[in-house]
């Protein structure tokens, strides 16, 4: 028999843990920002639409671009990298990381890894999508 206590959780609950934790923590950090967390809930919804469409470097390269100076959309898209980083496991979970790091670490893997990390992307992005809905305190309109 092997050793129980070491077993890896499966994936998909792994994804629904982090996810779970990073909305849960990011609606507390941006509780008085109605528009912060209404614009990441919009950012959950779209972002795996992009992934498929563009590609993950193309679509995270987009969420770069949009950290511009809009009401709410500098901490959403800084947001949502980290998400991915999170993901991922990039460099980007460091403090001292950037998002540029892991745009560079994603652009720079070679096929199967970019495909892997596609794949891993979408299959935890269902669970972000979900809790966004589900966690955020955000009014419907």
């Amino acid at each position: 028999m092997g050793n129980r206590g070491t077993k890896r959780k499966p994936r998909g609950r792994r994804y629904l843990e982090l996810a779970h934790a990073r909305i849960y923590d990011f609606n507390d950090a941006n509780a008085k920002s109605a528009e912060t967390l209404s614009r990441y809930r919009v950012i959950c919804q779209e972002f795996p639409v992009m992934v498929l469409s563009n590609g993950l470097s193309q679509a995270v390269a987009f969420a770069m671009s949009k950290m511009g100076n809009k009401e709410g959309l500098p901490a959403a898209y800084t947001r949502l990298l980290e998400d991915v980083a999170a993901i991922l496991d990039l460099p980007d979970k460091d403090s001292s990381a950037t998002p540029i790091d892991t745009l560079k670490g994603i652009s720079e893997a070679d096929t199967p890894t970019y495909m892997l990390y596609t794949q891993n992307v979408l299959s935890a992005w269902v669970y972000f999508k979900r809790l966004s809905k589900s966690l955020l305190d955000v009014e419907e309109q």
